[in-house]
């Protein structure tokens, strides 16, 4: 069996190994492996551009998610009108812009926030100042269903059982 070589760049494979190998595969494992890498250096160059913005995000309780398969940081938060617009200010502050903005009236609210040269920021934000408000009333016509199974068939002492193979169970539960 022929050798296979991988450095940072090239991955090599002699032609002898390649019928056993899966191709399309591998190909796709190089390419997720390019896309979180260059993901991740964004990312890493964003915090190391605004560390003011981080340290007053962590100083809000507010944890970014650097999720590797997206090219976007996620803010994802909850809050009061007064939370949202205090965030709000602070990415108007360090340069970010949306176009988007909250509904009167919504519960909650995400956005793409963009500035130029570093990662962007997806932003969703849930109110936590809800109540429930009767609205008003209805009656409607539904039907009731319920599951009704066939019978199990009988099993007579003398069938054989089923051998079932041992399985090994790692779950730990």
């Amino acid at each position: 069996m022929g050798k296979i070589k991988v450095n940072a760049q090239v991955t090599i494979i002699e032609p002898e190994t390649l019928e056993y190998l899966p191709a399309k595969t591998l190909l796709r494992l190089v390419e997720q492996s390019q896309k979180t890498a260059k993901h991740a250096k964004e990312f890493r160059q964003t915090v190391g551009a605004l560390p003011e913005l981080f340290r007053t995000f962590e100083e809000m309780d507010i944890e970014p998610c650097f999720d590797l398969d997206n090219p976007y940081i996620c803010l994802a938060f909850t809050g009061d009108g007064k939370r949202l617009g205090e965030v709000w200010g602070l990415l108007r502050r360090h340069g970010y812009k949306t176009d988007t903005h909250p509904e009167k009236g919504s519960t909650e609210f995400y956005a793409f926030w963009d500035r130029p040269e570093v990662a962007r920021l997806f932003m969703h934000f849930t109110s936590s100042m809800c109540r429930r408000v009767k609205v008003g009333t209805k009656m409607v016509e539904q039907d009731i269903y319920e599951t009704q199974c066939g019978e199990l068939p009988k099993i007579e002492s003398d069938d054989k059982p089923v051998v079932v193979a041992d399985v090994v169970d790692d779950i730990p539960f």
